[in-house]
């Protein structure tokens, strides 16, 4: 047990603690060990222990092995974690998961209590550790919103150059468009022009026409007259003859 003794007197956040403090959290202490990616803690899951990093490092996820998931943070030796949970008594926030392997001492939830209540030190040093979590993730937060609006503002100033793009395209086709209708609106009118220019001529050509076959029956009526004319001349003629 002394190595552990040893390990605790490492850790900067309790080497306020007198030996007696450290004795007790030893003695409440129980090694855990978990390979790389292990899950330590899993978002979501109720709070039973507490527990103190002696060796390597875990990584805090939101949302783990999911599409969406987010790295919250990366803890090293001698660091401590889960005592939110326990002194809130509710599911834990967030996912801890090994990365390489990982040596933890841990305390259950009634030792973890139990030092609290008994161990000044332990309180205080719990109290400032809360604070500085807490410190941690609200820095931790603002940083991903601030990322999130740089990242925000590039996706805005991207759609909008697309706007822009889109509406110099539209002013464009607009334009071509009102040109086409103007080209088409003009030509049409030609074509009306030439459409109303060829029925002209072809009713004049109709109204010749007419007047060429009316002059014809005229000219044949004539012929017929003057055929009938010549025939009467001719029989006046042979009936003078035959009385001379």
């Amino acid at each position: 047990m002394s190595a552990y003794l040893d390990h605790l007197k490492s850790i900067e956040q309790l080497q306020a603690l007198g030996e007696a403090d450290l004795k007790q959290i030893e003695a409440a202490s129980r090694e855990e060990n978990y390979a790389d990616g292990e899950v330590i803690i899993a978002e979501g899951a109720m709070s039973d222990k507490f527990f103190i990093l002696i060796d390597g490092t875990v990584q805090i996820w939101k949302k783990f092995q999911q599409p969406e998931q987010e790295l919250l943070t990366v803890y090293s030796q001698g660091r401590m974690f889960g005592e939110l949970a326990l002194i809130e008594d509710m599911p834990r926030s967030a996912t801890v998961a090994a990365k390489g392997n990982v040596r933890l001492l841990a305390v259950d939830r009634e030792d973890f209590h139990r030092l609290i209540t008994q161990c000044e030190g332990f309180a205080l040093m719990i109290m400032r550790s809360i604070s500085a979590t807490i410190r941690e993730r609200t820095e931790s937060f603002i940083e991903r919103l601030k990322s999130r609006n740089w990242y925000l503002g590039k996706v805005y100033a991207q759609m909008k150059g697309e706007m822009e793009e889109r509406r110099r395209v539209e002013e464009e086709l607009r334009r071509h468009r009102d040109d086409l209708e103007a080209k088409v609106h003009s030509r049409t009118r030609a074509l009306d022009n030439v459409n109303q220019e060829l029925r002209l001529q072809i009713e004049s050509h109709k109204q010749a026409e007419a007047e060429k076959e009316q002059l014809i029956a005229d000219l044949r009526d004539a012929l017929k007259k003057v055929t009938a004319l010549g025939g009467l001349c001719l029989l006046y003629t042979s009936d003078a003859a035959d009385e001379s």
